[in-house]
């Protein structure tokens, strides 16, 4: 099973999660959020295979970048978890390159209802957890580590995993703010394919260079929840 297709079958087992009759009794939550994504170092790797074998590597000292995204999911109202699909977006910006992320996170959340009343049955105060995989789309512009290496300039899909935890206070039934830690993690495998002779198919294609980065990202979010 190809990385598209496994990432269809996901996203079909969490509809089914959503919308299956385990969540009957269930309420619908849409987040907006926005945030800071905080500044890091990482390393792209260079593997140059044609016109000749060359590497290299260069540091990237990533600085704080805003980040903001939306989700929408389902609480089941007689156990206290849920599922909820997570789609945002941030960059990290250093003095060399660029990376802007698309992530699509499908999550497992869980929550803890405290200070419950007959207005707010699922609590006023609500820890919550949520952990999944996601779908990230990268688009990178990195400069070329050295001589004989090409510059990055690239969109890349790969999987990597999303975790986060957060305290909402409920102000009424379909109101409340939150604030969220989020860590979400991808590791990133640029390929330059080219065709290497006169006519070839998408499947006969050589991959001229090979870029990997490896990109762990801490964000701190405020949102509001409806």
């Amino acid at each position: 099973m190809n990385r598209a297709n496994r990432y269809v079958v996901m996203c079909g087992i969490f509809g089914w999660l959503l919308l299956s009759p385990l969540h009957a009794a269930a309420e619908w939550f849409v987040d907006l959020y926005g945030g800071v994504a905080f500044p890091e170092r990482t390393t792209a790797h260079f593997d140059q295979r044609h016109p000749a074998p060359a590497t290299g590597s260069v540091s990237l000292n990533m600085g704080t970048a805003t980040t903001f995204g939306a989700r929408v999911g389902k609480w089941n109202d007689l156990v206290p978890f849920g599922f909820a699909v997570d789609v945002s977006y941030f960059q990290r910006k250093a003095s060399i390159g660029t990376l802007d992320v698309v992530p699509i996170s499908a999550l497992f959340m869980v929550r803890l209802p405290l200070y419950r009343s007959e207005k707010l049955p699922q609590g006023q105060l609500q820890p919550y957890l949520g952990i999944g995989p996601g779908l990230f789309v990268a688009n990178g512009s990195i400069a070329s580590p050295g001589a004989g290496i090409d510059p990055l300039s690239q969109t890349r899909t790969d999987f990597g995993f999303d975790v986060r935890t957060g305290v909402a206070w409920q102000l009424k039934k379909h109101l409340a703010l939150f604030s969220e830690y989020r860590y979400s993690n991808v590791n990133l495998r640029f390929l330059d394919r080219r065709c290497l002779v006169e006519s070839c198919g998408p499947v006969q294609t050589d991959i001229i260079s090979e870029t990997k980065v490896s990109l762990g990202t801490h964000h701190l979010l405020v949102g509001v929840r409806f």
